[in-house]
């Protein structure tokens, strides 16, 4: 039998810390499943999300900040009084070494020195909103870590009530309600998946 090819978090910890590799592998499978190594070397949670971009995630039986959860099960408890804080300044990053325990004040120090605030307060104030200013952070449809349909089930929605299918009927096929399949259908919800065009 042929051994399981090393998970591509292996090899990048391996080349970044000279051949040896954090502790950050003997996590659970349930939380190394949501998590995507990214070329700038960030681990980025894949599962539910913040509206600021922190991940989230249930662990026995507490709400988790994804960085923090993976921060006390690699490097240890957080000191009292202290936040976990990012290096790398990416909201969904959970490689612990780009994490550290700080203060508010640290907090708010780097909050100065890289420009994540101050900036923003010139904009008109609508641009100032994060979803304005950080469009990339939005996650949408299946990439969202509650989505109980896919962009081919709304397709597949909006055909059928085009169809002449009622939207009860719709609710109870894809155990949605009907409210919610009106904002499906009437491009409320799911606004960002268009028909698909045939040629």
């Amino acid at each position: 039998m042929t051994p399981d090819p090393p998970n591509p978090a292996t090899l990048l910890c391996r080349a970044r810390h000279g051949g040896t590799v954090p502790p950050v592998h003997q996590l659970p499978g349930s939380i190394l499943s949501r998590i995507l190594v990214t070329p700038s070397g960030c681990w980025e949670w894949q599962g539910a999300r913040h509206p600021l971009g922190y991940g989230y995630v249930r662990w026995e039986g507490k709400r988790w900040y994804a960085h923090r959860l993976v921060y006390t099960l690699t490097v240890g408890p957080i000191p009292h009084g202290l936040l976990v804080l990012h290096h790398c300044d990416n909201p969904p990053c959970c490689n612990p070494t780009d994490l550290y325990a700080g203060t508010q004040a640290d907090n708010m120090r780097d909050m100065v020195e890289r420009n994540r605030w101050g900036g923003s307060r010139s904009l008109p104030s609508g641009e100032r909103h994060w979803s304005h200013r950080t469009p990339n952070r939005i996650v949408r449809g299946e990439a969202h870590g509650q989505a109980k349909i896919t962009a081919a089930d709304v397709r597949d929605i909006r055909a059928s009530h085009d169809d002449g299918e009622s939207l009860r009927s719709l609710a109870r096929r894809y155990k949605l309600s009907r409210p919610q399949i009106k904002r499906i259908v009437t491009g409320q919800a799911w606004a960002h998946v268009k028909e698909d065009t045939v040629a």
